[in-house]
């Protein structure tokens, strides 16, 4: 009979513990919700370097431009020569349905951007070095020698990856 007693008392403290643990896992998925649902996204109109024509596109598809907790300047919306030498591209980080896509519009053209690196938001959110999450997600614009070097890393890389 006591070791049926045992048995019952090990079988409950597992369950206990199973219950403590499922009930913190769902209380940090509920943070992490909660952590998306208060990231600050802006409207394209809040940006008004960015060409009429693009504001619109993003307004139509129902864009949101999600912003760096720590940074007060609004960010992920960048010009520069992306596609080619001598065009005036635009990259927008769109959130939509809290997903987010890189749109290139080439030549400052609404028509037809290109899509890139689609993520879920949560999956940018990140803590700050303490407890607190943040949105973490931005895009800016980098030169030809920054280029250059990453992708050389990458040839290196795949060279000794088909050597072993």
């Amino acid at each position: 009979m006591r070791c049926y007693h045992r048995a019952a008392l090990s079988a409950l403290d597992f369950f206990t513990a199973a219950i403590s643990h499922v009930k913190a896992c769902q209380e940090v998925t509920e943070r992490v919700i909660e952590t998306d649902l208060q990231v600050k996204r802006l409207p394209p109109s809040a940006f008004p370097e960015l060409p009429t024509k693009i504001k619109r596109e993003l307004e139509r598809r129902g864009c949101t431009i999600p912003q760096v907790s720590t940074d007060k300047k609004p960010q992920n919306v960048i010009k520069g020569e992306f596609i080619g030498k001598g065009s005036t591209d635009w990259a927008v980080l769109c959130s939509l349905s809290r997903v987010s896509t890189i749109f290139v519009f080439r030549n400052a053209s609404e028509r037809e951007p290109l899509e890139l690196a689609t993520q879920s938001d949560v999956d940018s959110l990140q803590r700050d070095g303490s407890t607190v999450l943040e949105y973490s997600q931005a895009i800016s614009a980098v030169g030809r020698e920054h280029i250059l070097q990453h992708y050389r890393v990458t040839v290196r890389s795949n060279r000794q990856q088909s050597i072993t």
